[in-house]
């Protein structure tokens, strides 16, 4: 779990970061969980390597603010009605969960102009 939910967005970001830098206006959005900002029982380890990304993107935001770029945050969707919640929660009302459209307009604003003075920041819609 720590090498999916944070080496691999670690690294790839890493990779970029030069790309990022030139790119006149760039932004990074990790992916959070919900178990990762509100952690419960029997989700060790996947609320830990989730958590770990909101402490990733501070610290970078952090390091980078002289540059102004890339911005770095963490969008923590909460549950989205996709095929894959279907397949692991087929009980759940889907009436309640948000749409993968909804969750996606919080990603172009952070990914956007709009979003430009957020960095190293969580947010959990």
């Amino acid at each position: 779990m720590l090498r999916v939910n944070l080496a691999a967005p670690f690294a790839l970001t890493r990779a970029c970061l030069a790309l990022l830098a030139a790119a006149p206006d760039s932004s990074v959005v990790f992916t959070g969980e919900t178990h990762g900002s509100h952690p419960k029982a029997y989700w060790g380890g996947f609320a830990v390597s989730k958590s770990a990304l909101s402490t990733l993107a501070a610290i970078w935001a952090d390091e980078l603010e002289h540059k102004g770029k890339p911005r770095m945050n963490v969008l923590v969707p909460g549950p989205i009605a996709s095929p894959q919640r279907l397949r692991s929660h087929p009980a759940e009302d889907r009436s309640k969960l948000r749409s993968p459209e909804s969750a996606a307009q919080a990603y172009l604003w952070l990914l956007g102009r709009d979003g430009r003075g957020a960095s190293g920041r969580t947010f959990e819609l």
